[in-house]
């Protein structure tokens, strides 16, 4: 890949990182993510129960999200945008990924352009501003 084209795409990778965490705070808690929240505050050894209880979706974005709460006593309630971080994050490798795949698939250009895509994406921006595990999908 010549320097112009990893010029662009670190333009792009930009992009995904200015749109995304804009609206991290904006919105309060939606009623999934209230118990992600409250799953999340957990003490460590009821965590696995609970989770096994009230959630449907794979273990491991709850698991990091476990890990990435600040110490007890802080009450992740009413930090929302400290609770959608992790997805933001997640949004952001997935427009690295898109490049991936589309440059295994199809060759660099295509590979480009499927990240330019995802970045602007508004469904993609709004899950990465969201506290579920959509985006580590």
């Amino acid at each position: 890949m010549n320097r112009r084209r990893w010029v662009v795409l670190v333009l792009i990778v930009v992009l995904a990182c200015v749109l995304r965490p804009g609206g991290l705070g904006r919105n309060s808690l939606s009623i999934d993510e209230g118990l992600t929240a409250q799953l999340v505050e957990s003490p460590s050894r009821q965590f696995i129960p609970e989770m096994r209880k009230i959630e449907q979706l794979p273990p491991l974005y709850h698991l990091i999200l476990h890990a990435w709460v600040p110490a007890p006593g802080i009450d992740v309630l009413r930090s929302d945008a400290l609770l959608r971080v992790p997805s933001a994050v997640f949004g952001i490798l997935g427009v690295g990924a898109m490049f991936l795949l589309g440059r295994r698939l199809f060759g660099v250009g295509a590979g480009l352009a499927a990240a330019l895509l995802l970045a602007v994406s508004p469904e993609q921006i709004a899950q990465s501003q969201n506290a579920r595990s959509y985006t580590l999908f």
